[in-house]
């Protein structure tokens, strides 16, 4: 059986840009999902995104997956189709201006 949808969406703000942000978790009813993270940057400048994948509470550098990718002014980014197990969050680094949408799609196989 196949499900999927949303996992989360982030708008970085003064507030929190610099520092890393757990946007979602994987439903932990599914064997593993693809995941698409879109990012989009409404700043001024061009700025630099990391992302993370991990299962613990924060991320470390170890949980790395994207180290900086630079994003255009009125730009956007993706990252398509990553492999994701059951429970493991998404991370993202980003400065302020930035939105960060993730979406998935996830199989549940039969026992």
């Amino acid at each position: 059986m196949s499900t999927g949808g949303l996992l989360g969406k982030f708008l970085f703000t003064g507030v929190d840009a610099g520092s890393i942000q757990d946007i979602c978790i994987v439903p932990t009813t599914v064997d593993y999902a693809s995941v698409n993270i879109l990012v989009s940057n409404w700043g001024a400048s061009e700025a630099v995104v990391e992302v993370y994948v991990g299962s613990n509470a924060t991320a470390t550098r170890i949980d790395t997956v994207v180290p900086g990718d630079t994003i255009q002014s009125k730009g956007t980014g993706e990252w398509n189709c990553r492999l994701v197990s059951a429970g493991e969050r998404i991370f993202v680094r980003a400065p302020a201006d930035i939105v960060v949408r993730v979406e998935y799609s996830a199989e549940i196989l039969p026992q």
